[in-house]
């Protein structure tokens, strides 16, 4: 899960910037590699999708995405530690 979340992000950078330099210099990066409408549209709905599921992962859908062991990034993860530390 953690691949496609870093994947993800890599794409919505690259879209990002590519709506970046169409805005300011009226130059589509992505348009100029690929000249095939098809794939183009299909290049466009993968970063879409990737927006997507960037913005599934910052809203915790995902679950802490940093890897250590005693995480305390998730509110409700550190509410039910301090919980049990408190019936202790």
């Amino acid at each position: 899960m953690k691949i496609l979340v870093y994947l993800s992000v890599l794409l919505t950078v690259i879209g990002g910037l590519n709506c970046g330099m169409i805005g300011f210099f009226d130059f589509n990066a992505i348009e100029s590699f690929i000249c095939n409408p098809v794939t183009l549209q299909i290049v466009y709905c993968v970063i879409g999708l990737a927006a997507v599921v960037v913005t599934l992962a910052v809203a915790g859908v995902f679950g802490c995405m940093c890897g250590c062991k005693n995480c305390t990034c998730n509110i409700k993860e550190a509410e039910k530690k301090e919980e049990k530390a408190d019936n202790k």
